[in-house]
């Protein structure tokens, strides 16, 4: 995973998709991909122009926004490509369900609304997303914690890092070098003995590096994918993963099982459309999870990473 993210930025040729949630919007799921020349929707293989030439950009989220570099400043866009809140922000993450995102300010970072407006100030060293709970981990003097929408600490700062809260109420923390999960209570409920995790998915596995590779544990902390991918994604909700294996990319079942040779030399995550980005001899295409080519309208120069593990 942590590989893979650094492969993909030296290459400067990077997929990232965004699937607005089917209970978060009345049409079809759609999913975003941000290009050197605007962002392409996977569901009805069109692009829309921003007005404005910026420097960086990110997906679309479920309010419909997404933030853009300008002259080395933050600031959102709409789907129309109109800049909705100013680029006056140093760094910026994207907005969450209820309608908040963490922007930084002179070195410090807090909350805004849709409107640009703050909501919890900016106090805090970094700050990530809301899970839909209302909890968001937070760094104070050099520990991660979680704040809930009012700006109230409610577990206390002492992990070394942490990540918001997935939906089976977990969440991945750092103690000592070592990642395991805790509660909404904060309590630690898979001990810290990993050398690095990533969320649970809906599909109940949770994405864990053990001796340099990468395998999955159950919701008990059981290993019940071992770890000898050389690298590895989470499972998307058609039940496949991206794994690593002797250099080459291709997909396992959550059974394990390679169910897409391993044959890509770099490959992406499935969206809810059933498509996931791949390279092969030097091209970017898609594939569905038949494995058979999808016709994409134009090849991208340059795609844009958004990660919330980063």
């Amino acid at each position: 995973m942590k590989k893979i993210v650094t492969v993909l930025l030296l290459l400067t040729v990077v997929f990232t998709t965004f699937t607005v949630r089917a209970d978060q919007t009345k049409s079809s799921p759609q999913t975003w991909i941000a290009t050197d020349g605007g962002y392409y929707n996977s569901a009805k293989k069109d692009f829309v122009t921003p007005s404005n030439s910026f420097d960086s950009t990110a997906d679309f989220i479920p309010n419909d926004l997404a933030w853009v570099v300008l002259n080395g400043k933050c600031g959102y866009i709409n789907q129309k490509g109109q800049l909705v809140i100013p680029a006056r922000f140093d760094d910026a993450r994207g907005f969450t369900a209820n309608g908040l995102a963490a922007v930084e300010l002179n070195g410090k970072w807090g909350y805004i609304n849709q409107k640009g407006q703050w909501v919890i100030p900016a106090h805090f060293d970094d700050a990530r997303y809301f899970d839909r709970n209302g909890l968001a981990p937070v760094k104070l003097n050099g520990k991660w914690g979680f704040i809930n929408q009012k700006g109230q600490l409610v577990i206390p700062a002492r992990f070394d890092f942490a990540f918001s809260f997935d939906r089976n109420g977990f969440a991945p923390i750092e103690l000592n070098g070592k990642w395991g999960f805790i509660n909404q209570k904060g309590q630690l409920v898979i001990p810290a003995r990993f050398d690095w995790t990533y969320d649970f998915t809906s599909s109940g596995f949770a994405l864990v590096e053990l001796h340099g590779k990468y395998g999955y544990i159950n919701q008990k902390g059981q290993l019940v994918i071992p770890a000898h991918f050389d690298d590895a994604g989470y499972f998307a909700s058609n039940g496949l993963a991206r794994v690593e294996l002797h250099g080459k990319y291709g997909y396992i079942n959550q059974k394990g099982q390679l169910v897409i040779p391993a044959r890509f030399d770099l490959a992406g995550y499935f969206d809810r459309n059933g498509l996931a980005p791949v390279k092969l001899n030097g091209k970017w295409g898609f594939i569905n999870q038949y494995n058979a080519p999808e016709n994409l309208v134009r090849f991208f120069n340059t795609l844009f990473l958004k990660s919330d593990k980063i």
